[in-house]
């Protein structure tokens, strides 16, 4: 009888972790690391869907080699196509050399040469390729945090996504999403931050002028509300989860926080 060939052990710590994170059995622990435990890998991803493992690997640490094991376990398989793209947008987050923040807008080619060695040598660029980067200089004119709502930017490639990846996405289609991705969430961190400071200095130009209490009842809070209060409050803030950002309290609440300090500087001032 021929020997099996060993699971790679990235592959197996891998599932694991989001066994675990599933509350799904381990066979692993009980140290059954041979081939037989694809039938195990295929059971974990019959119970875990694109949308949960997006929460999980992008919640949990996970290293570059092991990353890149789980893509080569899902590249070539059309059933986990969703799946695929998922870990290779985050490793492109995870991997990207430290000039990529320091660019304007990282091209193709860049984010072609740091997937390259998981998925490859690039190919032609995708004919619906203009369409993605009609959304990406869109993308990149948005000053506030508001507007990646407010023009729904996040749907729209999602559907485009949806539109030209019935049959899966070849290497240069996993290529152009997963920039559009990055800079999607680029952008994200970029806006939430300038908020949050913007806020702050929206308290701090209210206190300067002796004004210590907003109305706040819009987002749940006093009518009366100290500003020594939303201070701390701001400070606590924590970015929201980026898959879940429109469903999160704190990104509406700092969107909505903002208008209302707005509207209580324009007040002041006419007053």
């Amino acid at each position: 009888m021929a020997n099996l060939a060993p699971v790679p052990e990235e592959l197996v710590r891998f599932y694991s972790a989001l066994a675990q994170a599933q509350n799904l059995p381990n066979p692993a622990a009980q140290g059954q690391t041979e081939l037989p435990m694809e039938k195990w890998f295929e059971q974990v991803e019959a119970a875990v869907s694109p949308a949960a493992l997006r929460q999980f690997v992008q919640s949990v640490p996970i290293n570059e080699p092991t990353l890149a094991e789980v893509i080569r376990h899902y590249h070539g398989h059309v059933e986990w196509s969703d799946k695929l793209y998922v870990c290779v947008a985050e490793y492109l987050v995870k991997c990207t050399p430290k000039w990529f923040q320091e660019t304007d807008r990282v091209t193709m080619a860049d984010v072609a040469d740091v997937l390259e060695p998981v998925l490859g040598p690039s190919g032609d660029l995708p004919k619906w390729l203009p369409e993605l980067e009609t959304l990406i200089t869109e993308l990149s004119a948005y000053e506030h945090l508001h507007e990646l709502a407010e023009h729904g930017i996040f749907d729209r490639g999602r559907q485009l996504k949806g539109k030209v990846a019935k049959g899966g996405l070849d290497t240069m289609g996993l290529v152009a999403f997963a920039r559009f991705n990055y800079l999607l969430r680029q952008t994200f961190t970029t806006l939430w931050e300038a908020d949050l400071w913007w806020i702050q200095q929206a308290l701090d130009e209210l206190q300067s002028r002796a004004e210590y209490f907003v109305d706040c009842t819009d987002i749940g809070m006093s009518f009366l509300e100290p500003t020594d209060e939303l201070n701390k409050m701001v400070h606590e803030w924590k970015r929201p989860s980026f898959t879940e950002y429109a469903h999160d309290e704190t990104y509406q609440r700092v969107q909505k926080l903002r208008t209302i300090l707005d509207n209580a500087l324009h007040q002041m001032v006419l007053a």
